[in-house]
């Protein structure tokens, strides 16, 4: 949810945000815990989350999505019937940055339940992407001669542009800069908000994903 809250010149605003409990039949649920909070993860960090789900009597299945490709998928099972099933462990990779999302989902009565959440990953780009510029230039005065020596990956293609600052000085509109490159690698995202929903079509919705059972073909789609 996200309310905006009226604010007056020196008074401090208050507001009511009501929050729905899951409309889930049965009793049966499947939901996200993460252990270590919503944080934006550095890659070669570790997102653990513990999954609960009820009854338990069957497995829970899961997927890791970057842009609507899966990265990884797996099923959790319990040990024995009264144990809780074993957190979910994600090791946090370039490929998956800005943003991540996980989705698991279980079957009862013929019915699935789920629950999703996205990742936050600290912007950065892949190793064979890095490159370093060197420049060169034994005097800044005008009409002296440098070189720029720029160091990456053989085979990586380099575009080079070099304009006067001064330029960007009146306007930085055309600026590629790289929050402007990742902003643009955010909107390709085949989810919307920040995971969970009232309801498992909900939340299958928001995630942007189709599950089709065996016992009933519930066809959601992905805004």
């Amino acid at each position: 949810h996200c309310v905006l809250l009226p604010v007056e010149t020196r008074h401090q605003a208050q507001g009511r945000v009501h929050i729905p409990a899951l409309n889930h039949a049965f009793d049966a649920y499947c939901i996200l815990q993460p252990l270590n909070g919503r944080k934006i993860f550095k890659v070669g960090e570790t997102f653990v989350t513990q999954v609960l789900a009820q009854p338990g009597d069957t497995p829970v299945q899961y997927l890791v999505t970057h842009n609507g490709r899966i990265i990884h998928h797996g099923i959790l099972r319990k040990q024995y019937l009264f144990a809780d099933l074993p957190p979910l462990n994600i090791l946090v990779t370039t490929d998956m940055a800005p943003i991540f999302r996980v989705l698991a989902f279980t079957f009862h009565l013929g019915r699935v339940y789920a629950d999703s959440i996205a990742v936050e990953v600290e912007p950065v780009c892949t190793e064979a992407s890095n490159i370093a510029i060197k420049p060169v230039f034994n005097s800044e005065l005008p009409g002296s001669s440098g070189s720029i020596k720029v160091v990456g990956v053989s085979g990586t293609h380099v575009g080079i542009l070099g304009v006067d600052k001064g330029v960007y000085t009146l306007s930085s509109k055309g600026l590629l800069t790289r929050d402007k490159l990742f902003e643009s690698l955010r909107s390709h995202d085949m989810g919307c908000g920040p995971g969970g929903g009232e309801t498992p079509e909900e939340v299958l919705s928001e995630f942007g994903v189709v599950i089709i059972t065996q016992e009933a073909a519930d066809l959601v789609t992905g805004k």
